[in-house]
């Protein structure tokens, strides 16, 4: 089977992550899971490949409108161990941050246009790792880190951003050329700059 990691469907912040190394404890947990969340409200899970990598070498991104906005690392404290040779992003208070930006490698920037793209959502961020020598996607984040500091860092003000992609939506909903990753619709004066 190889390793798999078990992630709560709507979870985040890494909680509730398990690292599973073999059949038998998957096998296990399922039938503990089972038996013990049958009127939960929420007892799905999603199960992915692990895949060896470097906490040092993770870089979260966000992508506004189709475009790259910057990249991401957490901070060495916000990473946990999984088992002697497997870490995870793990933030047991649920707040987010203590993160500094980092140049995101054309490979893996590719890989998060490509990304968004193919899922047609117009703000989103993602956490890739190296692995094999190549960039992975371990996970796609709706609510994407919008950290202002990074924003402006990059050269880029979050509240524009955030105007641009509202202007881009209310064109496309009302049957305008605008578009993700276009800047149609309504005109700079109408949008209140």
């Amino acid at each position: 089977m190889g390793r798999a990691l078990l992630k709560p469907r709507r979870g985040s912040f890494g909680q509730g992550v398990l690292l599973i190394e073999d059949f038998a404890t998957l096998r296990d947990l399922a039938d503990y899971l089972q038996h013990t969340l049958a009127a939960a409200t929420e007892s799905t899970f999603l199960l992915e490949r692990f895949y060896p990598n470097d906490p040092a070498d993770w870089v979260g991104t966000t992508l506004v409108n189709g475009t790259l906005m910057y990249g991401y690392r957490k901070r060495g404290h916000r990473f946990t161990r999984l088992s002697a040779d497997a870490s995870k992003v793990y933030d047991p208070e649920g707040i987010g941050g203590d993160v500094d930006a980092c140049e995101v490698p054309p490979e893996h920037a590719r890989l998060a246009r490509r990304a968004q793209r193919a899922l047609d959502l117009p703000l989103v961020g993602f956490d890739l790792i190296l692995s094999g020598g190549r960039p992975v996607i371990v996970d796609e984040n709706t609510y994407p880190g919008l950290y202002p500091e990074l924003f402006a860092a990059a050269g880029r003000s979050l509240s524009q951003e955030l105007l641009a992609l509202v202007r881009d939506a209310i064109s496309d909903r009302c049957g305008g050329h605008g578009g993700h990753g276009g800047r149609g619709g309504l005109t700079d004066a109408g949008a209140g700059r």
